[in-house]
């Protein structure tokens, strides 16, 4: 199953990440409990708890080549993507075949391409990457294709400590995607810059510079073993009074 990396550049130097980018609670409880990992996936549920009772938000400027943010339109994607899949046929690029050496971004933002949309707003986190689940409880990006050229961005906007301990619930189904307060992209580049002097800039599972950085996507340059050419995952579409439509 060929999927997509991407290109990792942060100053001068440039690395090919192949699982995900991530800024704030969800990047904090990572690091500050890796003292804790004799207790197996129970340290992220402590860290997140800790994290709810601080509630630090996280102020960054994020840039992003936006191709999709409409939540059912994803999910249709999504139902066709692996229809087609299961029939072998070859995937649509939503984004051009980027070269690494190509993975900087001229046409960025104020270049007047109109598809590079600009958040600015504090959260409570970001977390960007490639395949359905960042732990075995939670579905991260549930909408999230092996190959379609695009990166999946996740973004909690400031919610109560209520709201997010209730949103522990179902966590591992990807119910969270469907909530207001998380806004979600496909993108096929984007750009952060923090605005705070300290915090945590997780990347494929390890810390980096808390520094400004730019992911580019690399189209089909992973080849995993796989026994379905898709991700098999069971995601739950919900209808717009809460309940559950059916199972993609």
């Amino acid at each position: 199953m060929k999927i997509d990396l991407f290109s990792f550049t942060q100053g001068n130097q440039r690395r090919i990440s192949f699982m995900s980018q991530t800024i704030g609670l969800m990047a904090d409880l990572d690091i500050e409990t890796e003292h804790l990992r004799w207790m197996g996936d129970l340290r992220f549920i402590w860290g997140f708890l800790r994290g709810v009772w601080t509630l630090k938000t996280c102020k960054m400027e994020l840039s992003m080549k936006v191709v999709e943010q409409d939540k059912s339109r994803m999910v249709d994607a999504l139902r066709a993507h692996r229809t087609s899949a299961a029939k072998g046929v070859p995937p649509v690029l939503s984004s051009p075949d980027i070269a690494p050496s190509d993975a900087k971004h001229p046409d960025g933002p104020g270049s007047g391409d109109e598809n590079w949309v600009k958040f600015d707003k504090p959260i409570l986190w970001m977390v960007a990457g490639k395949g359905p689940y960042v732990s075995r409880s939670l579905m991260q990006f549930p909408v999230s294709h092996p190959d379609d050229g695009l990166i999946d961005i996740s973004i909690q906007e400031l919610v109560g400590r209520r709201f997010l301990l209730e949103a522990m619930d179902r966590a591992e189904t990807g119910r969270s995607y469907w909530f207001n307060s998380t806004r979600y992209f496909k993108a096929s580049a984007y750009r952060a810059k923090p605005l705070t002097p300290h915090g945590v800039l997780m990347v494929d599972g390890e810390a980096f510079p808390f520094e400004e950085f730019e992911i580019g996507v690399l189209p089909c340059r992973g080849t995993l073993l796989s026994s379905y050419p898709h991700y098999a995952v069971d995601f739950n579409v919900i209808d717009a009074e809460g309940t559950m439509r059916e199972t993609v």
